[in-house]
Formats: C-alpha cells, structure tokens, sequence
C-alpha cells in the first residue's frame, strides 16, 4: 500500500519518499537578493527531518518583480549562483533533492508610489493590460534565463509559479486580464504568456531536466478561473512538457486593491483533498497535494485514496523539522533511534 515512505519518480529525478516542503517567503537572505547562512540552514534542517523534495519559495527573476517581502532571495543575476549552489550543496548532502520555484509579481507602478521616494515606498503592481509587448517579451527571457541560473547551481529541478498573485497566474485569469490583443480574452489567448514561459525555461534547461507548476484549484472569485477552468490549464501545461503539478489555494487580488490577497486554507484537515483529486484525474503527470495538511493520517490518507502522488506541507514542516520522522512507521522501523526535542525524549 503507498505511503509517505515510499519513494517516486518525476520525470528522472527519483526521490527517496513522498513527503515534499511547500515554498515558503523567508525573510533571510540579504538586501541584494543572496542567500545566507540563516537560509541554508533552514532548509538543511528540514533535509535532516526526512524531507524528500524540498522546494525553495519564491526566487525572483528580476528586480522589478520582487515579491512583497523584505529580504527574499534571488535568481535574477549571475552573482545569484555561487550561493545558491551552497544551498543546493548542503541540501544534498542532508540526503533531500531540491527545487527552485521562480516566481515574478510582475512590474511596478511607479504612477502609484506613495511619497517622493519611488525606489523605498510601497508601489501597486502595473496591471496586465498595461503591459506592452516589448515588456511581457523581455519577462519571458528574464524567466529563462533564470532557468539557466538555476540549472547551473545544481538544482534537481524549477517550479514556475503559476497561482495567487503571481504574475503567470494574473495573464491566464479572466478576473485579471482584461487585455484585446493576442494575450487576452480567449482561454487560448491567455494561455500565451504561461507557455511561453513555459517555453523560454524548456528551452534553457533541456528536455530532461523537471520543470514543475504552482496550479490554484481555483480562484474563489465570481468572474475567475473555475475549477474546470484550471483543470484545462493543467492539461495544457502538461502538453507542454510540465513534468508535475502542486495545487495550491490562493487567488488573483481583487482589482483596485493589488496587495491583497484572499486565500482559504481547509478546516477540516483534507477538506481540499477531493479538489486535488479531481486535478489529478485531469493530468497524466505527477500530482502534488497542497494546503493544510498536518498530520500523518491525512498525509497518508490523500496517497492511499490516489488523491495525490505527493504530499507538501508548509506549516507543520516550520513548526516540526522532524515531523516525518514523528510518524507511527518512522517508529516502528527505527524504534528508539529518534531523540524528539519537543518530547525531551527518545522515540
């Protein structure tokens, strides 16, 4: 019977279980975008708990399109590599594969900065139907040559960030794109810029290397993308040589009020187990569960019942580095081999 323990292939890349770390916004790399020693060791850490795939959140691909945190890391410039290729090194070594997810927010408003100092103060994001073509053209290549940097680092692979207020998510979503030309209005049309992302990356890092998607079970929000409408977009992802999908919750902000963003995280735990379920029967590639799971049980229960094929988890790994190794099996196979911190025990 599948279990968190047993181990799974994407693509090439064989992974030693089924348990995946979501990418997580951590404030912990410099002002200029480089990675620490505060961030390598946060991430080896969680490698040392068991973690089999670990993903490492939100490495922007240019300046202009800095997520809304203060010192997040980035991909953006060859001065990016060394450290990531640290990072990547101590992964690892911690005996845990790894992913960067790369990610882009977009431009900034500079129309909309808030006092005199534009550089400093708080900027809405530049809608995307005030995007030219010479821009969205020059946001394509900045993702692949992100793509280059972060093969060259020595990541196993690159997940895009196709969800929330990400700006992938903002062409494909009808809520969001209110564009005329070849870049809105028809599914197709907003199909463009995802795979031409898609595309650039593809292109960067050969046929071989895996190349994931942040996918939203849907937008919540009348006039959004459905939850049929999603399963389309994996579909189409998937023809274009995406080799997994993790379906996350998260929406486009609402119009008018760019830096909000409503999100619904599951109460009961598994509550969004079926809406990943239904993804997977969309898609031939590899489903990765995501959203509020916490415990072994319902972990288990989502590879058990073929909801998923993988199961990520955000909080319960930064509350419990250990939390693998928590679980009854992990007990059961190495009795008395584990010291439990939070327990001042042995387990």
């Amino acid at each position: 019977m599948t279990d968190l323990f047993e181990p799974f292939k994407i693509g090439k890349l064989l992974l030693k279980n089924r348990v995946v770390m979501s990418p997580v916004l951590l404030p912990l790399a410099t002002d200029d975008g480089e990675v620490t020693p505060a961030l390598i060791e946060h991430y080896v850490r969680r490698a040392e708990g068991g973690v089999g795939f670990i993903i490492v959140g939100g490495a922007y691909i240019m300046e202009e399109g800095k997520p809304p945190i203060p010192l997040g890391h980035g991909v953006s410039e060859d001065r990016h590599i060394s450290g990531l290729r640290s990072l990547v090194d101590a992964v690892h070594a911690s005996g845990a594969k790894i992913a960067l997810q790369l990610a882009s927010m977009g431009l900034r408003d500079l129309s909309k900065a808030k006092g005199s100092d534009a550089a400093t103060l708080h900027l809405g994001w530049k809608p995307v139907h005030d995007y030219s073509l010479e821009e969205i053209r020059g946001i394509v290549d900045a993702f692949g040559a992100a793509a280059k940097r972060t093969k060259e680092a020595g990541f196993d692979a690159i997940e895009l960030h196709g969800s929330g207020v990400g700006l992938i998510h903002q062409f494909i979503s009808p809520y969001s794109n209110r564009r005329s030309d070849e870049y809105g209005g028809s599914f197709e049309n907003r199909m463009k810029f995802p795979l031409e992302v898609t595309a650039s990356v593809r292109e960067k890092v050969g046929p071989e290397f895996v190349l994931g998607y942040r996918i939203p079970h849907d937008e919540i929000v009348e006039g959004g993308l459905s939850l049929a409408d999603t399963r389309e977009v994996a579909q189409e992802l998937a023809k274009a040589e995406i080799d997994y999908v993790r379906v996350a919750v998260g929406v486009t902000p609402p119009r008018g009020n760019p830096d909000s963003q409503r999100t619904s995280n599951p109460d009961p735990e598994g509550e969004l187990l079926p809406l990943t379920a239904n993804m997977k029967k969309a898609v031939a590639v590899p489903v990765i569960a995501n959203g509020g799971i916490t415990s072994h049980e319902i972990a288990n229960q989502a590879l058990q019942e073929a909801n998923a094929d993988l199961v990520a988890l955000g909080t319960a790994l930064l509350k419990d580095p250990d939390w693998l190794s928590h679980s009854p099996k992990y007990r059961q196979i190495f009795p008395g081999f584990f010291y439990c911190p939070q327990c001042s025990r042995t387990v």
